[in-house]
């Protein structure tokens, strides 16, 4: 079977990555109620992006103690991939030019779920929308013109993970809209240990797995959630019965 630990993982059949084939001879586990809260506190029941599945593939990859106990030879990706930020941006272009540089800071997340899909939506000659998708958030910003009307400067809000102008690829006018998809390498680790604290069933398969000391007494954030995804995986009978 190929990509076990991505389909153990995700307990999914279909991926957005190319390089995320789904093996034709998987089918996806029947999942009880209380681990279907688990994968959604790990936001596993996130489809429409596989940025987390990312993560989590290279978390376990860091801990090669972890990553051991899963025969996953019939890999088509490699993880060493996924530590390249991504930045994608429909209806402008970041601009690179010297004093007039627009970039994505890349700040650590400090919240759950990240936020990975921002707009900017014309509202008013003077005025922007700004919203990002993951946490509903909507706000009005101030933004300018230059001269030539293809460059927009925009008043970015503190909590924006961009800085600097955006080089239009359209005209900037009623209608018109700027989508930018990101993956921040800076993983919230610290929050989702917390987010899993008081799941009493991932305390039970830490427990039956003989990993309550490490798990409790490692002071390693990353370890925790590593520790977290492998017996998740490793309890997934469609994949490894």
């Amino acid at each position: 079977m190929i990509n076990k630990l991505l389909h153990a993982l995700s307990n999914r059949d279909s991926f957005h990555e190319p390089v995320f084939r789904s093996d034709t001879g998987f089918s996806t586990k029947v999942v009880g109620e209380e681990e279907r809260k688990l994968r959604a506190l790990l936001l596993l029941d996130v489809t429409d992006t596989d940025y987390y599945l990312k993560v989590y593939l290279g978390l376990i990859h860091a801990y090669p103690d972890i990553e051991a106990h899963f025969d996953d030879k019939g890999r088509t990706y490699d993880v060493e991939d996924f530590g390249i930020q991504a930045v994608q941006i429909d209806g402008a272009d970041f601009m690179s030019a010297v004093n007039a540089i627009g970039l994505f800071t890349d700040p650590v997340s400090e919240e759950l779920p990240v936020n990975l899909r921002y707009r900017i939506r014309y509202d008013q000659p003077e005025y922007a929308e700004l919203s990002v998708r993951e946490s509903g958030l909507i706000r009005k910003s101030r933004y300018n013109l230059s001269a030539d009307g293809k460059v927009i400067h925009i008043d970015w809000p503190d909590d924006f993970p961009f800085s600097g102008p955006l080089q239009l690829q359209e005209p900037w006018a009623m209608g018109s809209e700027i989508n930018i998809a990101v993956e921040p390498r800076h993983f919230p680790y610290e929050v989702m240990v917390s987010r899993l604290s008081n799941n009493a069933y991932l305390i039970r398969q830490i427990s039956e797995a003989g990993l309550v000391d490490e798990y409790v007494n490692t002071q390693d954030h990353q370890r925790k959630v590593a520790i977290a995804l492998a017996i998740l995986a490793a309890n997934n009978t469609s994949v490894f019965p």
